[in-house]
C-alpha cells in the first residue's frame, strides 16, 4: 500500500513583503488574475512580475495543499490516509475498499464519540445492504470492540420499518452467529418488545436440533424463568407439533452415574411441587415408561424411601414408601396414612365368589359342584410368581344341613383347580380322625347345624388363570347348604 513521503518541499515564501532586491516592501506574492493566468507569464512585464505569481502558486502548494496532504503519519500508521469532510467533519465516497498491509492490524478502525454517538451508522436499500464487509480466509469480516471501562453496546441496530435489525445468511458451512461472553458478563441477552416473543430458533428441514445449549463446568445449560409480571408465565413450554412427536426430552449422559436424571424438577417453597404433571381434559397427567424386555433390570419409578409420615402433607393423595414399614403409604384426610396391602414374591389378588342361597347337594358319598372362583389374567387377577415360590390362600365357609333327619353324617369337601386338569388341590373326605377327614354331623335332625371352614396354600403349578372350584357331598344322606364363600387371595 502507498504511504504518505516522509519528505516534503520547503514552504515557499513565506514572508508578506520582500525584504531585499530591488523591490523591498512589496508584496512577494500576488494572486493570478483569471486573464493573466489565462495567458501565462508575459516577458517584461512591470510589477507584479512572474515572479510573484509563480510565488503565489508556490506557497499555496508548499503551505495549505501540502499541510493538508501530509495530514497523519508517513509510517503507514492507521491514520496515514485522509478523505475530504465538510465543516462538521462528514464525508461520503461512492465505493471504498479497505485492505491492510498488515495481516494483523484492523482493515477499518472507526471509534465513536465519547459518552454518545454511533461509531458506525449503516441504512440498508438493496438485498445485500449498502454495506458489505467480507472476511478473507480465517479473519472476520467485521470486529467491533468497546473500550475498556465503557458501558455502551459494541453494536446497536434500531430498524423503524419491519426489517431486522440484524440479518445473518451462511452461504458455507460455518456458523450464522457465534457468540462468546467475558468472564462473569451474560454472553448474549434477548429481550422481546411488548407483545413479542424473545426469541424464535428454527431447525433446518431435518436438522438435528433448532437450539443446542451446552453448560461448561458447573454451570448449567439453560435457565428460563417465567412468571416476571404474571403467574400465567411459563419458564419452560415444549410444544410438539407432530402427532408422534414430545415437547421436551430430557437425557442424561451416555455413560451416567446413579445421580444423573435427564429431566428434574426442583420445588423451591412450602407445598411447592418440583413437578407437575397435567394431562387436561384429555391426557395422561404422567406416562412413566422403562425397559419392557421379559428380564428389565430397573423399574419405571422409584419413590425415595422416607422414614416417618410427613407432617404436613396430610390430604387425599399424597404417597410415600415408608423406610421401616417396606410398604407404600398414602394419606386419607382426616385420618391419617394408611398402608396399601403387601404380598408376597408374586401378583397381588383377592378374589372371593359367594351365593347365600340354599342349594342341595348328594349324599351317599357322591360331590356336587357348588361353587367356583376365577383368577383371570384379563381382569388383574392372574396369578404369578410361581418360578419365584409363590402361593395363594384359598379359604372356604358355608352352613350345612341334612335333609334327612335320623342319622349322623359326614360332610365331604373338595377343591379342584379346573384350570390344571382338574387335579385337587385338597380334599376332606370321610369319617375319622386324621388331617384329612370329613367334617362329623352330630345331630341327626334336619335343621341347620354348624358353619363349615376350610383354608389351605396352594403353590398353583403355572403362572396365569387360576380356576377354583368348590365341590361338597356327604358321606350317608343328601345335604344342603347355603352362605357359601370361597376366596382366593395372595400371592403368598
Amino acid at each position: 500500500m502507498a504511504t504518505k513521503p516522509s519528505t516534503w518541499p520547503t514552504p515557499w515564501c513565506t514572508n508578506a513583503v520582500y525584504t531585499t532586491g530591488p523591490f523591498i516592501g512589496s508584496p512577494g506574492k500576488v494572486a493570478v488574475p483569471g486573464a493573466v493566468a489565462a495567458e501565462g507569464h508575459r516577458p517584461g512585464a512591470l510589477f507584479p512580475t512572474a515572479a510573484e505569481y509563480e510565488n503565489y502558486n508556490s506557497n499555496l502548494i508548499t503551505t495549505a495543499l501540502t499541510d493538508w496532504v501530509r495530514l497523519g503519519s508517513s509510517a503507514g500508521a492507521p491514520d496515514a490516509h485522509i478523505c475530504e469532510t465538510d465543516s462538521d467533519g462528514e464525508g461520503q465516497v461512492e465505493r471504498w475498499r479497505v485492505v491492510p498491509a498488515n495481516p494483523s492490524s484492523y482493515a477499518l478502525f472507526v471509534q465513536a464519540p465519547p459518552n454518545a454517538g454511533f461509531a458506525i451508522q449503516a441504512a440498508g436499500g438493496s438485498l445485500l445492504g449498502d454495506a458489505t464487509i467480507i472476511g478473507l480466509t480465517t479473519g472476520p469480516g467485521a470486529a467491533v470492540e468497546g473500550v475498556s471501562g465503557t458501558t455502551g453496546a459494541c453494536f446497536v441496530a434500531t430498524p423503524s420499518g419491519s426489517g431486522a435489525g440484524f440479518s445473518c445468511t451462511v452461504g458455507g458451512t460455518g456458523q450464522a452467529i457465534n457468540v462468546i461472553g467475558g468472564t462473569g458478563a451474560t454472553a448474549a441477552t434477548i429481550a422481546g418488545g411488548t407483545g413479542q416473543s424473545g426469541m424464535l430458533v428454527s431447525s433446518g428441514n431435518n436438522g438435528a436440533v433448532a437450539a443446542q445449549f451446552l453448560g461448561a463446568g458447573t454451570a448449567l445449560g439453560i435457565v428460563a424463568s417465567g412468571g416476571a409480571t404474571s403467574s400465567g408465565a411459563t419458564g419452560v413450554r415444549g410444544d410438539a407439533l407432530h402427532a408422534d412427536a414430545v415437547g421436551v426430552h430430557g437425557r442424561t449422559s451416555v455413560s451416567p452415574s446413579a445421580l444423573a436424571a435427564g429431566v428434574t424438577g426442583e420445588a423451591r417453597g412450602a407445598g411447592a411441587s418440583g413437578v407437575h404433571a397435567n394431562g387436561g381434559t384429555v391426557g395422561r397427567g404422567l406416562l412413566v415408561r422403562a425397559d419392557t424386555s421379559p428380564a428389565p433390570a430397573y423399574s419405571a419409578m422409584r419413590i425415595i424411601p422416607q422414614s416417618a409420615d410427613p407432617s404436613a402433607a396430610t390430604q387425599d393423595g399424597e404417597v410415600i414408601w415408608h423406610a421401616d414399614h417396606k410398604t407404600l403409604r398414602t394419606s386419607v384426610a382426616g385420618y391419617g396414612y394408611r398402608s396399601f396391602p403387601a404380598m408376597g414374591p408374586g401378583s397381588a389378588l383377592i378374589v372371593n365368589a359367594t351365593n347365600t342361597a340354599a342349594d342341595g347337594v348328594a349324599g351317599g358319598g357322591l360331590y356336587n359342584d357348588v361353587i367356583t372362583a376365577t383368577c383371570s389374567t384379563s381382569d388383574g387377577t392372574g396369578v404369578y410368581g410361581q418360578a419365584a415360590g409363590a402361593e395363594v390362600y384359598i379359604s372356604v365357609s358355608f352352613d350345612v344341613r341334612q335333609t334327612i333327619g335320623g342319622s349322623t353324617n359326614t360332610v365331604n369337601v373338595g377343591l379342584i383347580d379346573v384350570t390344571n386338569g382338574g387335579a385337587d388341590i385338597a380334599r376332606w373326605e370321610g369319617s375319622g380322625i386324621l388331617s384329612d377327614s370329613g367334617f362329623f354331623m352330630s345331630d341327626d335332625g334336619v335343621l341347620w347345624q354348624r358353619t363349615i371352614t376350610c383354608n389351605v396354600r396352594y403353590p398353583f403349578p403355572s403362572d396365569g388363570d387360576l380356576e377354583v372350584k368348590l365341590e361338597v357331598g356327604g358321606e350317608g344322606s343328601a345335604l344342603q347348604v347355603r352362605n357359601v364363600s370361597l376366596t382366593v387371595m395372595g400371592t403368598f
